[in-house]
């Protein structure tokens, strides 16, 4: 009886310490496991807002290459009732998505669709400052801006741009579609998460495009530095390469996944706390020891 007394407690510390074994080595293989399955997640989503970015520039590019585009210096007359039509057909297809159709001339004047209470109105502009016109006027391809304040609307909008070519091949001014960050809100928060996963798209310069539990879409712009203020972290983030980093404010570590959105040239990222992603190893651990 005493044998046994004695056997039960060694045999029991026996298995306590084979399972903490086999955690010490089957524990990081599966934290790898669900590491890499996180960062091909990220990889996905971010791939899919490249494509769906990419698809959206063919409507100004589209625009651009039409008869009454390429005379807007001559004349906004053709345009502007072009520009009529499409804004109705945009507007009952894609309500959410594009603000506005405008068109600019070389010296940078712009005539836009503005819509409001049923009554259509044409808003007239310069953007000749504006470093995306300057960017087009010197040979630039269609491209995606960082978020600005509309002239025409007043809120935070990015804006799609395609060069408008004349006959010799020289840029004539540009086609413009402007997409509030409301929508592209909708789209980050659409997107399944759990726990305290955070979402978020940044520009190359730090300003927020959106954020799954921030509101970017009213009001000033924002910068990563409101949220992480240390600035090590904000260059990883912003890094064209994108990768995975961490951060541990209050001791807490959370890690950050960044893809490249080439087409704008943009990061999406995905932060979770390091402890709510490894949760089920640690889990599993619970379970060996007991």
């Amino acid at each position: 009886m005493k044998l046994v007394l004695w056997v039960l407690p060694v045999a029991a510390l026996g298995i306590l310490f084979m399972d903490l074994a086999a955690y010490a080595y089957i524990g990081p293989v599966l934290e790898s496991q669900l590491e890499s399955s996180f960062r091909q997640n990220v990889r996905n989503n971010g791939e899919l807002i490249n494509t769906w970015l990419t698809t959206l520039m063919l409507e100004p590019e589209t625009i651009a290459a039409t008869p009454a585009a390429k005379n807007i210096n001559d004349s906004f007359e053709d345009f502007d009732l072009q520009n009529i039509n499409r804004y109705r057909i945009l507007q009952e297809k894609y309500p959410d998505i594009f603000q506005d159709i405008y068109g600019s001339n070389r010296e940078g004047i712009y005539h836009t669709i503005i819509g409001k209470n049923g009554e259509i109105g044409i808003f007239q502009g310069d953007i000749a400052n504006r470093p995306y016109f300057i960017s087009i006027m010197n040979g630039g391809p269609t491209q995606i801006t960082p978020p600005l304040i509309s002239r025409t609307t007043g809120i935070p909008t990015v804006f799609i741009v395609a060069p408008i070519v004349d006959g010799k091949g020289y840029p004539a001014g540009l086609v413009g579609s402007g997409i509030s960050l409301e929508f592209l809100q909708k789209v980050i928060r659409g997107m399944r998460s759990e726990g305290r996963i955070v979402r978020f798209i940044l520009t190359s310069e730090g300003t927020l495009v959106a954020h799954s539990r921030r509101d970017t879409s009213t009001g000033g712009l924002a910068h990563i530095s409101d949220i992480y203020p240390d600035p090590r972290l904000a260059g990883e983030l912003t890094s064209p390469e994108g990768g995975r980093f961490s951060s541990s404010p209050e001791g807490r570590e959370s890690l950050f996944f960044s893809e490249p959105i080439p087409v704008a040239a943009w990061n999406f990222i995905t932060a979770v706390p390091a402890e709510e992603l490894f949760s089920p190893v640690r889990h599993l651990l619970v379970f060996l020891i007991l």
